[in-house]
């Protein structure tokens, strides 16, 4: 009867403890903090079921419980534990930095563990009573508990050393918590640990050192259900973060990942394991990466982060030109100070935005300056000509001959044809500081820098010449020609209007002479 009441009660409290870490696992899978509260239960789960074995099987099997299970359970639970205090007391401040500091807590388990199967070592001899067993330990007994000492100790110089930023809420209510949660399980601990090793009536009733484990979880739930610990990040920000038609990104403040979701993974086309714990210097500047670091090391004094930060990076993977708009903000997550960065990839806008930009002072059908940047650069070289004295400045206006007739004839489309080749050749002709613009219908504007009134000359002759060479569209030869008119800048000339009239005059003077031809201005 008494192995029923047993069993019920062990596997009772048993099942709320596995019960309690299932549910801390699945709240928030991805925080290493909920994992390792989730070990922990486990671990403490696993502890109740090998004390409800030790007291109902066999004194042979016993010994294995006790060498195998027992021992090393208790060992695993002292670091988890020591591991979920470094996690909650030091992340945001980083007292542990370098291997040893930060792992030598588990080099005892490493070296102890193995020690316990050496027989005679850990358990020398054991004697079952109807509630209890009488076990007479062995030498490492005594190492074991220096061990227990000792984490405890560390524990406590966490939680009395750890100060918190003033920007953390609640700082001083946990510590109180945790300080007395895990006082009273050491004390515990300790306690009833030392009274069964050395007096015999302890030995006698159920081992009471296992009870100390539920007032340790009952200070960390505590915790947790009044500061919300283990729903935080899944209620506030999960919606968020998984259906957000922007790139989201999670990052510590060393700005390493910690999560991205979808859209991040498909703007950068990298998986997430690759993004997880990549810092963000892969993929942003120097300067830009340190600015980032500058703004999250400002957070502890109410730094809202950044706003509408634009940002141009070469892609990695396609070597395309990324143009990005990033916000970000930051939240206590894990009890660390975390940045999480919404990264809005505008593209396409500013392709979008360069085209208008480029219809804007472009011509859409010949890929030439339009009438308005002719009109801005005629302005800017007359003002430059007249402070100086270095160069002189000729505009030439073209007018291509008998047009309409091409296009009643052949038609817009053939017409249309014909002005991309007249651009075509002026392009081919036209020198580097030469400025080339069609003015509308089937005029052009050419601005030239003269070398003793050469340069315009010249370039006219290779352009006639140019334009002798019949046009073929659809097996059809058009015959081509232009008038042009030549001006150029004096000290009469106050502006572009002026040259333009000068030149437009000199343009009709060559159509009365017979077409085909180039005639200058002349008072």
């Amino acid at each position: 009867m008494w192995i029923v009441l047993l069993s019920i009660f062990y596997f009772f409290i048993a099942g709320i403890i596995f019960y309690l870490s299932v549910e801390t696992y699945v709240k928030n899978k991805k925080s290493i903090f909920h994992r390792v509260t989730a070990l922990l239960l486990l671990c403490v789960s696993l502890l109740f079921v090998t004390y409800f074995l030790k007291l109902t099987l066999p004194e042979n099997v016993t010994e294995g419980l006790v060498v195998f299970l027992e021992f090393p359970l208790n060992i695993i639970k002292f670091c988890l534990i020591a591991e979920w205090f470094r996690i909650m007391l030091t992340s945001r401040t980083l007292y542990l930095q370098g291997f040893f500091k930060r792992w030598g807590m588990y080099v005892p388990a490493v070296f102890l563990i193995p020690l316990f199967s050496i027989d005679g070592w850990l358990v020398q001899s054991i004697q079952h009573y109807p509630l209890a067993q009488y076990i007479e330990f062995g030498p490492l007994t005594y190492v074991y508990s220096m061990f227990y000492i000792g984490y405890g100790v560390y524990i406590f110089w966490l939680l009395f050393q750890s100060q918190h930023p003033a920007s953390i809420e609640s700082t001083s209510y946990l510590l109180r918590y945790f300080r007395i949660g895990f006082t009273l399980y050491f004390l515990w601990g300790l306690i009833f640990g030392t009274l069964f090793i050395y007096v015999d009536f302890f030995k006698d009733i159920p081992l009471l050192v296992m009870y100390g484990d539920l007032l340790l979880i009952a200070s960390f739930r505590m915790v947790m259900n009044k500061y919300d610990f283990l729903p935080h990040y899944e209620k506030r920000y999960q919606i968020l973060f998984e259906q957000s038609p922007i790139a989201i990104i999670l990052a510590d403040g060393y700005l390493r990942i910690k999560d991205a979701n979808k859209q991040a993974e498909e703007l950068f086309q990298r998986k997430p394991k690759w993004l997880i714990g990549t810092s963000l210097n892969k993929f942003v500047p120097r300067d830009t990466f340190n600015y980032f670091r500058s703004i999250s090391k400002k957070a502890r004094n109410g730094n809202e982060g950044l706003r509408n930060y634009e940002l141009t990076l070469q892609h990695s993977i396609t070597n395309r030109e990324l143009h990005l708009v990033v916000d970000s903000q930051f939240l206590e997550l894990d009890n660390e100070m975390m940045q999480y960065f919404m990264v809005q990839d505008i593209t396409q806008s500013k392709i979008n935005e360069k085209e208008v930009m480029y219809l804007a002072y472009h011509d859409s059908l010949t890929g030439l300056a339009n009438r308005y940047s002719f009109k801005q650069k005629a302005e800017k070289l007359i003002a430059e000509e007249k402070k100086s004295d270095g160069y002189k400045l000729s505009l030439l206006l073209m007018d291509l001959d008998n047009f309409k007739q091409i296009n009643d004839t052949f038609g817009h489309h053939t017409g249309d044809e014909v002005i991309q080749h007249i651009s075509r050749v002026i392009k081919d002709l036209l020198p580097d500081d030469g400025f080339a613009a069609r003015l509308g219908g089937d005029e052009f504007a050419i601005l030239l820098i003269e070398e003793g009134r050469t340069t315009a000359e010249s370039f006219v002759r290779k352009y006639l010449e140019k334009m002798q060479e019949p046009f073929f569209t659809e097996s059809i030869s058009i015959p081509l020609s232009c008038s042009i008119g030549i001006s150029y800048v004096t000290d009469e000339v106050s502006d572009v209007n002026q040259l333009q009239k000068q030149s437009d005059r000199a343009m009709y003077a060559a159509k009365r002479d017979g077409k085909s031809t180039f005639r200058t201005y002349n008072k």
